[in-house]
């Protein structure tokens, strides 16, 4: 009775591997285009059960109730009607409410048969061949059916996008636009009648699935691990690529590929080169900057031990010969960056010293500096012992040359000038200090 034979309604048809109903067959036709027309004049009454059992129970017709409302059942499935009953619509056969009318003789009367602009076979073959592809299992052929499981598949990608939306916008990723495009779909999913979710998949499953994939791989991008790969080359790139661009020429293509997949959307899909990028900068940093500090720390410290072998050193009471070595124990920080692997990944200075390269190049440029001044102070608090108080006088080199040295004999003058200078301020018992 129901499928296609030669006493069959045909209400019942097989669309590749699946029976759907068919509200193309003659009596279902039959039952629609009455409804339609009936609607179009504006009529309501004949749209009832008891309307329609009057018009296909009389004369012309006599069908029993029972098919005419197998008949309306089989509409109601294919999504071709809706039905009214007790100030309730309903659009969906899978709402247990909607099947009283189809059950109870007096609910049947009642009830309003209401013809709906029907989603055609390809357009639900197509939803659901989409819907294949997006979860890898199927779906009956129905558009409520269909609907339901598009708005569960909604509401899960919904909560999963919010937390990634926060990442990406806390670490200013540049993605923010496609998730917000792929939360305007869902969402218009979620509001959308069934109709329009059916659409919806079937005109749009293909980017949608691509969205979806999309979002779970910007997801993956946004783990803790990634997180901190993104972070530390954004570090990297910023300061430690400057400083060793010109110390290693190669490292100028590594920084410029590294900046390049920091600001494309398609970062998510670049993590692993982003994390070679950012540890071979990293590597050529730390090696630039450990050599630094190691020459800074082998300088200072051989002046340290210079001025404390000096004979005066022993007279300076030790409380004070702190004071003095202060400003050149700082710069002498004895940290083995060596022995720390990978720092450079997670600081762009030592720990203890925290000096950046620039501190560093300066400090050796300060050094003799630094120790003319602790010369002087030790000649003062030497001579302060003394029974006669001895005066210091500081004597600059650059103080007795104006002109460019480029003779022997320009030399020799210098050397003359000075000496009889230096001569002259020994012979009134002034201690002096070069400088």
């Amino acid at each position: 009775m129901f499928y296609s034979s030669n006493t069959g309604l045909n209400l019942v048809v097989k669309d590749g591997a699946k029976f759907v109903p068919n509200p193309e067959a003659d009596v279902t036709k039959e039952i629609l285009d009455y409804l339609t027309q009936q609607q179009s004049y504006g009529e309501r009454d004949t749209r009832t059960g008891k309307g329609l059992e009057n018009r296909f129970g009389g004369v012309g017709y006599g069908w029993e109730r029972d098919i005419l409302r197998l008949v309306l059942a089989v509409l109601f499935r294919a999504g071709s009607i809706e039905v009214s009953y007790k100030g309730q619509r309903f659009d969906s056969y899978q709402n247990p409410n909607s099947r009283e009318p189809f059950t109870n003789n007096t609910a049947f009367k009642s009830a309003l048969f209401t013809p709906i602009k029907p989603i055609g076979l390809s357009t639900l073959k197509k939803a659901v061949e989409n819907y294949e592809n997006l979860m890898g299992y199927t779906v009956d052929m129905d558009k409520n059916a269909i609907a339901n499981v598009l708005k569960t598949l909604v509401a899960e990608e919904l909560k999963l996008l919010l937390p990634v939306e926060a990442q990406v916008k806390a670490h200013g990723l540049p993605v923010l636009n496609q998730l917000e495009d792929y939360r305007n779909t869902l969402t218009a999913i979620q509001n959308g009648a069934a109709d329009d979710c059916v659409q919806i998949l079937a005109g749009e499953g293909v980017s949608l699935k691509a969205a979806r994939d999309r979002c779970r791989r910007i997801r993956e991008a946004t783990n803790e691990s990634s997180l901190s790969t993104l972070k530390t080359a954004k570090r990297v790139v910023s300061y430690q690529s400057s400083m060793v661009d010109g110390q290693k020429p190669e490292i100028a293509e590594i920084t410029n590929r590294l900046k390049e997949n920091l600001d494309v959307e398609y970062f998510v899909d670049r993590i692993p080169q982003i994390k070679a990028d950012a540890e071979a900068i990293a590597k050529a940093y730390a090696e630039r900057y450990a050599k630094l500090h190691s020459q800074r720390v082998q300088e200072y410290q051989r002046t340290i031990e210079e001025i404390k072998g000096r004979s005066e050193w022993t007279n300076i009471p030790p409380e004070q010969q702190e004071v003095l070595l202060n400003e050149l124990d700082k710069r002498a920080c004895m940290y083995d960056l060596a022995a720390e692997e990978n720092w450079s990944l997670t600081a762009n200075e030592c720990p203890i010293c925290r000096a950046n390269i620039a501190q560093m190049d300066s400090d050796l440029v300060a050094l003799s500096g630094l120790k003319n001044q602790v010369l002087y102070r030790i000649q003062e608090l030497t001579a302060l012992t003394e029974e006669k108080q001895v005066v210091i006088e500081r004597v600059r080199l650059g103080d007795f040359s104006f002109d460019s040295i480029d003779s022997e004999e320009a030399v020799e003058k210098l050397v003359w000038q000075l000496k009889e200078h230096l001569l002259g301020l020994v012979s009134k018992g002034i201690k002096i200090i070069l400088e």
